[in-house]
């Protein structure tokens, strides 16, 4: 099996159920450029892809969410039963954290408008910790009794 079969599989299975579709799908598309069997994929192979994107330009975030989906379709192939390999994925430098509103901050923002859909919105992503177009993009089949799916 070549990765892009694996890419396929994982894409039409799995990334139906995530909040963040288009990205993942997005990622997908790049990774697909390394189109190998399977057996090919090493630690080699994939810092050289990695490489490859720094050099591109793209941010160390977006080379970490690459990897981060690959190594998620690598693991749920090994549970579809369609590859038992498990490569190591290297990673960018850490990335520092965004620095997250106190409750009290996020109070004030709710308390600032009279909006219900507003007063809602500011809390779902404080919440969830949701990125906004992926809270804005949820749908109703991805909520049920209160949780995000």
């Amino acid at each position: 099996m070549r990765l892009n079969e694996l890419l396929s599989q994982y894409e039409i299975s799995y990334i139906e159920s995530t909040i963040s579709q288009d990205r993942a799908k997005s990622c997908i598309k790049r990774l697909r450029t390394i189109d190998s069997p399977l057996e090919d994929i090493n630690y080699q192979t994939l810092m050289n892809y990695r490489s490859r994107r720094l050099g591109e330009g793209v941010s160390n975030a977006t080379v970490n969410r690459e990897m981060a989906i690959l190594g998620s379709a690598f693991t749920w192939g090994r549970k579809a039963g369609l590859t038992t390999l498990k490569p190591s994925i290297p990673r960018t430098r850490e990335i520092p954290q965004a620095t997250a509103l106190t409750p009290e901050q996020v109070q004030k923002l709710i308390d600032a408008t009279d909006d219900l859909r507003i007063k809602a919105y500011v809390s779902l992503l404080y919440l969830t910790g949701q990125r906004k177009t992926a809270v804005l993009r949820l749908k109703r089949s991805q909520m049920a009794n209160g949780v995000i799916n």
